[in-house]
């Protein structure tokens, strides 16, 4: 990238402590490579019609079920199943 001239390059994101047999540290460690100079925020979710948020749940995990997976949220349950809730940055 650098010789291409771009000097600045954001990777969206790291994950708070995650555990060495998951896709997150993988990813973790890739990232780590290029020395990143981490900045901390925040990812939240806020369901504001209720209704809808089910019935997208339910068409995904059904669509799911149907072509053989599982539907195992968006990616904010995924982390907070693996990792359990992030306190902030260290």
């Amino acid at each position: 990238m650098k010789g291409l001239g771009i000097k600045k390059y954001d990777f969206m994101g790291a994950a708070c402590k995650p555990k060495p047999d998951t896709k997150s540290y993988t990813l973790q460690e890739f990232k780590q490579r290029f020395n990143p100079q981490e900045i901390y925020g925040y990812t939240f979710k806020v369901i504001f019609r209720p209704v809808k948020y089910a019935t997208f749940n339910m068409l995904a995990r059904t669509s799911f079920m149907l072509k053989g997976g599982q539907y195992h949220g968006d990616s904010i349950d995924l982390y907070i199943r693996e990792h359990g809730q992030c306190e902030g940055g260290s």
